[in-house]
C-alpha cells in the first residue's frame, strides 16, 4: 500500500513483522507493522541513494497505533539501538526538506550552523558526562561492595509524604508488577518490572507543573552528569564558542578524508579540548580545559534544538503520508514523540532515546493523554530520578574500582560535599560579609537562581588562582542545585566596594 499525500516523499506499508516496538510492554503481540518513508524526486539530488526512514507500528491494549524507530539495516535484527539509525536518517532527510522548503532562509551561513550542530550533537554522545546506563538489571540497582548483595541503592530523594520506599530489588519489581496490572499491562522481562516499579514511585508523588526552562534543566540532568553548572561571563562564553566553531569549520572545509575528521573530533584519544584551550589567553591550562568542556557540553545540548527541527520536518511529511488515518489519540501520541514538547524542554520525546525505556511505565500514560498534568509530573519525576540514579551509580562504580582499603563510601544522592577547608583564612573568608554581597550581586544579575521559594545559597568551594577565582554555590533548601561561577574582575571589585 502506498499513500501519496506527503509533499516531499511517500509512505509505504511493508507488512507485518515479528519485531516489537521499544519499549514493548504495552503492545499487543503480532500487531506490529513496518512503514517506510521514501524521499521524492525533489530530494533525490541532495540525499544519498537508498535513503529511507523506517518505523514500526504497534497497537496498544486500546487498539491505538504508536510509531517507533526501526533499524532495517541491523544485520543481526537485534534492534539494540534503533534510535541511532533513526536520528541519522531523520536529520539528513529533515534538513533536506527544510532547505528546499525555506530556500531564502537557509542560506550558506544557516546551513553551516546546522552542519556544525550535528557534529556537536555527535560529540556530546561521546563525552564522559553523557549518561547512557539503562538500569535494566538488578545489578544496576545494587551496591554489592558497600551495601551487601541484597541492598538497593537508597532512593533518598523521595519526598517525606511518599509511602515507604522498597528496600530491595524484589520489592521494587513486585511494586512494578502491581502497577502494570492496574493498567492492564503484562510484563515479560525483569527490566520492565524494574522500570514499572520506579514508575509507580513517580506516579505516587508527581512533580508540580514546570515551565519549559525548568523542564530543560531536568532533561539536561538526565542526559549529562554535571554536578555543578559553571556560570561563565557572557563575553568569555562567546569567545570560547567562537574558537570551537572556528576550529570545527576549518576542518569540515578541508580536503582531508572523513576518517581523519572523525579521529580528530570524535576519536577516543582526540585532543580537541586541549587545542581550543591553548587559544584562551589569561587562564591556566587546567581551568581553560574545564571551561572548554563546559561550553562543549552546552553546545551539544543546544544542538538538540537543531536536530528537533529536522525531526519535525520529516515526521510532519510522514504524518501527511498516512493520509489522515490517525485517530485523535494516535495523532497526540505521534506529536508527543516527534514534535517539540514543553514537558521535555522544547524537545521531542524521541531525542531522549533510551531514557524512554527507563520511563516506559509512565510513557504510555503520557502518550495516551499528553496534556495530563499528573502524567507530565510523573514523567519529569522519572527524569529527575534517572539523573540522580545515574550519578549515584557512577560514584559506586568509581568506588568499586579503587583498591580495597582505599575506597571511600559513596555519599548520598542529595548530599552535597562539605566545603574544603584550607585553614583559618578560608574559614574567615566563608563568614566574610563579602560573600553576602557577592550572593546578592549574583542573584540580582540572574546568575544564581533556583526553583525553590526563598532559596538560600551557601559557599561549597572557593578556588582562588593567580589569574582568576571560581566559587561553587549550593542551594540550602533543596540541596540539589549547585552552581560554579567564574568571578570576573568587575564582580570582585563590586564585592570589595
Amino acid at each position: 500500500m502506498q499513500d501519496n499525500c506527503a509533499t516531499w516523499g511517500s509512505v509505504v506499508q511493508l507488512g507485518k513483522t515479528e519485531f516489537e516496538p521499544a519499549p514493548p510492554a504495552a503492545y499487543r503481540r503480532g500487531s506490529t507493522k513496518l512503514y517506510r518513508w521514501l524521499p521524492g524526486p525533489e530530494l533525490s539530488d541532495v540525499l544519498p541513494s537508498g535513503m529511507a526512514l523506517d518505523l514500526v507500528c504497534g497497537q496498544t491494549a486500546l487498539g491505538e497505533r504508536v510509531f517507533w524507530p526501526f533499524d532495517s539495516r541491523d544485520p543481526a535484527k537485534k534492534q539494540r539501538d534503533p534510535f541511532r539509525a533513526f536520528l541519522f536518517a531523520a536529520r539528513q532527510c529533515g534538513f533536506a526538506i527544510l532547505c528546499k522548503h525555506f530556500p531564502d532562509r537557509f542560506d550558506s551561513h544557516l546551513r553551516r550552523s546546522f552542519g556544525d550542530m550535528w557534529f556537536l550533537f555527535l560529540r556530546g554522545q561521546t563525552m564522559r558526562p553523557f549518561v547512557s546506563r539503562r538500569f535494566n538489571t538488578v545489578s544496576d540497582l545494587v551496591d554489592r561492595r558497600t551495601a551487601g548483595p541484597k541492598s538497593m541503592l537508597p532512593l533518598t530523594w523521595l519526598p517525606a509524604t511518599s509511602p515507604e520506599a522498597p528496600k530491595n530489588p524484589a520489592q521494587l519489581m513486585k511494586l512494578g508488577e502491581d502497577f502494570a496490572a492496574d493498567h492492564g499491562i503484562r510484563l515479560r522481562r525483569a527490566s520492565q518490572r524494574i522500570h514499572h516499579g520506579l514508575a509507580a514511585l513517580a506516579n505516587r508523588d508527581p512533580l508540580p507543573p514546570r515551565d519549559r526552562e525548568a523542564s530543560r534543566l531536568l532533561v539536561r540532568s538526565a542526559l549529562f552528569d554535571i554536578e555543578a553548572d559553571l556560570v561563565l561571563p557572557e563575553d568569555l562564553r562567546l569567545a570560547v564558542e567562537e574558537q570551537i566553531l572556528s576550529a570545527l569549520d576549518s576542518h569540515i572545509c578541508s580536503d582531508k578524508p572523513q576518517q581523519h575528521f572523525d579521529m580528530w573530533f570524535l576519536g577516543h584519544h582526540n585532543s580537541f579540548v586541549k587545542q581550543v584551550a591553548q587559544r584562551l589567553k589569561g587562564l591556566n591550562p587546567k581551568e581553560a580545559r574545564s571551561i572548554v568542556k563546559h561550553v562543549l557540553l552546552d553546545l551539544a545540548f543546544r544542538s538538540c534544538e537543531y536536530i528537533a527541527q529536522c525531526i519535525q520536518a520529516v515526521m510532519y511529511d510522514f504524518e501527511k503520508g498516512l493520509d489522515g488515518t490517525l485517530s485523535q489519540g494516535e495523532r497526540a501520541a505521534f506529536h508527543a514523540l516527534y514534535y517539540p514538547q514543553d514537558a521535555a524542554g522544547g524537545l521531542p520525546l524521541i531525542l531522549l532515546r533510551d531514557k524512554l525505556e527507563f520511563a516506559e511505565g509512565i510513557l504510555q500514560l503520557l502518550l495516551s493523554d499528553p496534556g495530563s498534568e499528573k502524567a507530565i509530573g510523573a514523567f519529569q519525576y522519572l527524569l529527575m530520578m534517572y539523573g540522580q540514579l545515574a550519578r549515584w551509580r557512577r560514584q559506586v562504580d568509581r568506588t568499586r574500582k579503587q583498591p580495597i582499603g582505599r575506597a571511600a563510601a559513596p555519599r548520598q544522592i542529595d548530599e552535597q560535599p562539605e566545603p574544603e577547608i584550607r585553614g583559618s583564612r578560608e574559614e574567615e573568608r566563608a563568614s566574610d560579609h563579602r560573600i553576602i554581597k557577592l550572593i546578592d550581586l549574583l542573584e540580582r544579575s540572574g546568575k544564581l537562581r533556583c526553583e525553590c521559594a526563598d532559596s538560600e545559597w551557601k559557599v561549597i568551594d572557593w578556588k582562588p588562582t593567580k589569574l582568576s577565582s571560581s566559587v561553587k554555590f549550593g542551594c540550602r533548601k533543596c540541596e540539589i542545585v549547585t552552581r560554579r561561577i567564574l568571578l570576573t574582575k568587575k564582580m570582585i571589585k563590586e564585592m570589595d566596594a
